[in-house]
């Protein structure tokens, strides 16, 4: 067993309903949770507790004793549950002793027993609750020999899932569920007691236990609390426990050493209940094993979903579960066997290659004509069922492709509408694809040339050339009427970031990395200068007015260059970090 899952002093304790396993009893007449009749002699019984009139003694365990007793102002007669005075003095006891109390005073459903009261008397703790004249689950179970009628037990098991469907629903989590913890009023009429370990949920005033830390009674554990977890699969676990027992007569898990009980729970499948008791109908075989899934995904959404797939059983009606297909049980087995599994996979590998190529040459020596017919005909099948899926599938792409178009379109995105509308077959283009583009060819203007990111355009006062600079290192001059690309000028290993275009259009300025400047002149497309304008990266150009100085942007602020010679007029300094725009005012 994995250390992680070893039952330790700081990690996992075995706890029972009153602080300790009890001992076992000898007949059917146990009436409270958690305790039962001793074969030592009776200890001495008080006439009185608090304002109770003290019966008999009907249980005891090893944290306190459930007397017979009267309420005189309610008039009728409860089970009152007195702590052991011995351990009064553990605080932790104690408050679990109040928190059973706290757990099931606001729980009222027919199959929870109820608590009316809690108190303190002379330094006496006691739970005053709904006495039941009848036996345990446990004694019950006894009783029948370890198995109960399968309508008598799919009964029970449903009524305690409606009890705990109810008590989740209200923040409580049992975590003890058990026949122990089962009153039986009647053969067929369960009732959930001793909340004494529950947990919660609302509010978490109290922590009982430490993060990390098991607690239940280990048999019944699902694998979530050996882990420390508390949640509400915990309980469905347990009454899957519970309806495995009550089927079969026997537990998922047994074994002489409680350490043993982790592992089983963690990691090992719950044996099928059919091979306990063949006459078991599969759907309660199916119900019981999806309750005792390792995963408490697995499981029923939740109790209420488990008591009503045990009500169609009962009606006679298909259940929900459904049993792990071969495919499942299967990857279930390799988890748990990886080595073998992939020794099994090496033999099954290389006999299966064997067999094949065995099989396949007496085949084809055998019935050669017969075979070649037969993938003949299968092959004109598969070819025409592949023809169509083929024109269907291009249809759909077609189809897809002019939605994208449309799309783009009315996102006013012209580069994509082309690109979609380009990437439509050419043997499926009708009036769908003509009216598309006949739209695009009114109203937009595209230019394709740049072969990376486009980062700077401008236009020239007149309106009749577009200026493009882009990181592949280029500029382009277009025809703003036509889209026709006019020239290109290039700059070596240089990714541009930004240009600007003078008021008259003469000149054309270009900024890069590392303070790199260029300026052209347009009409003849020659360079008028090349500087290294600033010490650090050009995010921004502007040209004045008159079209004489040019003003540049970057990190270490602004410079003023005359925009003829390239020579600096002014240095703005000021901003601590990177300038992105500068402009001039309109007189300059």
């Amino acid at each position: 067993m994995p250390p992680s899952h070893q039952p330790s002093s700081r990690r996992s304790r075995y706890v029972d309903s009153v602080g300790a396993q009890p001992r076992p009893t000898d007949s059917f007449r146990a009436t409270q949770p958690g305790v039962s009749t001793s074969a030592l002699p009776e200890p001495e019984i008080p006439k009185r507790i608090s304002r109770f009139e003290i019966r008999r003694l009907i249980g005891e365990g090893g944290f306190g004793r459930v007397y017979e007793a009267y309420d005189p102002s309610l008039k009728r007669v409860v089970a009152l549950k007195v702590a052991r005075s011995e351990h009064l003095d553990d605080p932790r006891l104690i408050e679990r002793f109040r928190r059973e109390a706290q757990s099931a005073a606001g729980l009222a459903h027919q199959n929870i027993v109820a608590v009316f009261d809690h108190g303190e008397e002379s330094g006496i703790q006691y739970i005053a609750s709904a006495f039941v004249p009848g036996g345990t689950l446990a004694a019950l179970l006894k009783q029948q020999g370890g198995s109960l009628p399968l309508r008598q037990a799919v009964t029970i098991v449903r009524q305690l899932a409606e009890a705990l469907a109810y008590a989740h629903r209200q923040g409580v989590i049992h975590r003890d569920v058990k026949p122990a913890n089962v009153l039986m009023r009647g053969d067929d009429e369960p009732l959930l007691a001793d909340f004494g370990l529950a947990a919660i949920r609302q509010g978490a005033a109290e922590k009982l236990t430490q993060d990390g830390e098991a607690i239940g009674t280990c048999e019944y554990m699902a694998p979530e609390q050996w882990r420390g977890q508390a949640v509400a699969a915990c309980d469905q676990y347990s009454l899957g426990c519970i309806l495995y027992e009550g089927l079969t007569g026997q537990m998922p898990f047994s074994t002489r050493h409680l350490a043993e009980y982790a592992s089983l729970h963690l990691s090992e499948p719950p044996p099928s209940p059919r091979t306990k008791r063949p006459d078991l109908p599969r759907d309660l075989e199916t119900i019981t094993l999806k309750c005792l899934e390792k995963d408490p995904r697995h499981r029923y959404s939740d109790c209420q979903a488990l008591a009503e797939d045990l009500r169609r059983w009962l009606d006679g009606e298909p259940v929900s579960a459904r049993r792990p297909g071969l495919s499942e049980r299967l990857v279930k087995w390799t988890r748990r066997n990886p080595v073998i599994a992939g020794l099994l996979a090496a033999i099954l590998a290389i006999l299966t290659v064997g067999v094949t190529g065995m099989a396949l040459l007496t085949v084809l020596a055998v019935d050669m004509a017969r075979e070649a017919n037969r993938q003949r005909d299968r092959a004109e099948q598969q070819a025409s069922l592949a023809e169509e899926r083929r024109t269907w599938s291009r249809r759909l792409i077609y189809a897809n492709y002019l939605s994208l178009a449309l799309s783009s379109w009315h996102d006013q995105n012209a580069f994509n509408f082309h690109h979609y509308l380009n990437y439509c077959y050419w043997d499926l283009r009708g009036w769908e694809h003509d009216l598309l583009w006949s739209r695009s060819q009114s109203k937009h203007l595209t230019l394709q040339g740049h072969r990376d990111s486009v980062t700077g355009v401008d236009w020239s006062r007149d309106g009749r050339l577009i200026v493009t600079a882009s990181h592949d290192s280029t500029v382009k001059l277009w025809d703003a009427h036509t889209g026709r690309l006019l020239r290109t000028l290039e700059v070596q290993s240089v990714r541009l970031a930004c240009l600007a275009l003078s008021p008259d259009g003469s000149l054309l300025a270009v900024g890069g990395p590392k303070g790199f400047l260029r300026v052209w002149e347009v009409a003849s497309g020659n360079v008028l200068y090349t500087r290294t304008a600033h010490e650090s990266d050009i995010n921004h150009l502007a040209w004045s007015p008159d079209g004489k100085q040019l003003l540049i942007g970057g990190f270490a602020g602004s410079l003023l260059w005359d925009a003829r010679t390239g020579k600096e007029v002014r240095k703005v300094d000021g901003h601590a970090n990177l300038v992105f725009a500068v402009a001039f005012s309109p007189d300059g």
